[in-house]
């Protein structure tokens, strides 16, 4: 075994000390950790400094040298001195004899790089587990991303969560005092608002036990996955209690489809560019049933306007299904008015619209809407609960505050089975598998329609 210093490079004014050692034939190089000014220090074309009595006070850097010179020596005669390690192939020994040297010289950077394959190695946490499985699942086309919003939003939750409380989350702490504490914790909330002066003041809201729900459900989907076999190794042995964990849903369905009447008011409002995009977006929504992440997925080869068809591969669906939906004249008008008949949910900036804004801008179309339809201001009766209160709690809300992106869905399934159009072949447009159980959730009727069609039914007659 050989070894001698060289610079790293000789063209800058300082530089690092390089140091090569040579075993028959195999050759590993690493920095000392040491830096000098190369004219000063360094003697042209040489291996070492120079000497002390040419440069007062490096004798010192020459010691230092020499010093690690003798390490190198001892720790590649013990690294040579074990038979198996002259057996390993080159590119092995080079690697292990560096990592061997590493450890000695200690140099800041590589014992930075050590630490964190160590940390590599460690057990994950909890939530880093969870934050895994929330990546795993980016890359699964199976989860849109209004699913992966739900999981990242749990996340955050138990991270402040845990920061709140001053504990480090464990599998085995996901127990009934867990539970009604995380429960409490969830069922307030902080958000900023304006008072009658213009000033941002901080206000405490109540959650309904319904987005509670909706958080726990999350957790015991990461629970499952975690304990589950089905995904490769399980991550752990402990089993969460079902009954502990209960899963509270909402009291009431208030979901309601929009009539062809509403759709018509809709399109026909005169808004501005922000709100008229949005509007526009909504009723393409209606006329195709697609959800907002689909739809904004369409490029011009999607259309085929000689067969009026549009061609989809729903990517970020819960199903991966090839589905044709018709060019619609409504459909058709509203993508006259767009470049290449394409709309983009981006804005002047180029950002794309958030899920939050677009239900929000609804609202506002809608509240628009209903100077000129009154049906938008009909009163609907909300059942709210929440986990401070024992007793339901009811609120009467005007039914364009209820306006969402998944309305447009729910409206465009219904308005089909109120045209006729067989259930199955709505299914194939719509994307839902034939046995889908949530189909159905998206139909829905008002008691007048169901006391009409009933009036009319023959057995009455």
């Amino acid at each position: 075994m050989r070894s001698y210093f060289y610079l790293k490079s000789r063209k800058t004014l300082t530089t690092s000390v390089m140091v090569n050692i040579t075993h028959d034939s195999k050759h590993v190089q690493l920095a000392t950790g040491i830096v000098v000014e190369v004219k000063k220090h360094w003697k042209p074309d040489k291996k070492h400094p120079y000497r002390g009595e040419v440069l007062p006070g490096f004798p010192t850097l020459r010691s230092q040298l020499l010093d690690i010179q003798k390490k190198i020596e001892t720790v590649c005669n013990e690294f040579i001195a074990i038979e198996s390690n002259l057996t390993k192939p080159k590119r092995e020994f080079e690697a292990d004899l560096k990592a061997s040297l590493i450890l000695v010289l200690r140099r800041k950077k590589d014992i930075q790089e050590i630490k964190k394959a160590e940390e590599i190695k460690r057990e994950k946490s909890f939530l880093e587990h969870f934050e895994a499985f929330i990546k795993d699942r980016e890359t699964n086309p199976k989860y849109g991303e209004g699913i992966i919003k739900i999981y990242r939003t749990c996340y955050n939750q138990l991270v402040e969560y845990s920061k709140l409380k001053k504990i480090t989350l464990t599998f085995e702490a996901m127990d009934e005092k867990f539970f009604n504490s995380f429960t409490k914790y969830l069922s307030k909330y902080k958000v900023l608002r304006k008072n009658e002066d213009g000033e941002t003041i901080e206000i405490t809201k109540q959650r309904q036990k319904s987005a509670i729900g909706k958080a726990i459900k999350t957790l015991v989907t990461f629970l499952n996955n975690c304990y589950s076999k089905k995904n490769g190794e399980k991550i752990t042995d402990f089993r969460h209690d079902p009954k502990v964990f209960e899963v509270w849903k909402s009291p009431e369905d208030i979901s309601f489809a929009l009539d062809s009447s509403q759709i018509d008011t809709l399109e026909k409002l005169e808004l501005n560019d922000r709100l008229s995009r949005v509007r526009d977006l909504f009723v393409i929504q209606i006329s195709t049933g697609l959800r907002v992440s689909d739809l904004l997925q369409l490029q011009p080869e999607n259309f085929d306007w000689k067969k009026e068809i549009i061609t989809v591969y729903m990517i970020k669906s819960k199903l991966e299904s090839l589905v044709q939906i018709p060019i619609s004249p409504r459909l058709k008008r509203i993508l006259s008015k767009y470049e290449n008949n394409i709309i983009t949910g981006k804005n002047k900036n180029g950002k794309f619209l958030e899920d939050q804004k677009y239900n929000e801008a609804l609202k506002e179309i809608g509240k628009i809407a209903s100077e000129i339809d009154p049906s938008f201001k009909v009163i609907i009766l909300v059942m709210k609960q929440y986990i401070d209160v024992n007793d339901m709690k009811q609120e009467y809300i005007p039914l364009y505050k209820l306006l969402s992106s998944h309305v447009a869905r729910r409206s465009f399934i219904t308005s089909a089975i109120r045209s006729g159009v067989n259930d199955e072949l709505i299914k194939m447009v719509s994307g839902h598998k034939k046995d889908s159980k949530s189909f159905t959730s998206y139909v829905k009727f008002t008691n007048t329609e169901a006391v009409d069609v009933m009036k009319q039914a023959s057995f009455l007659q």
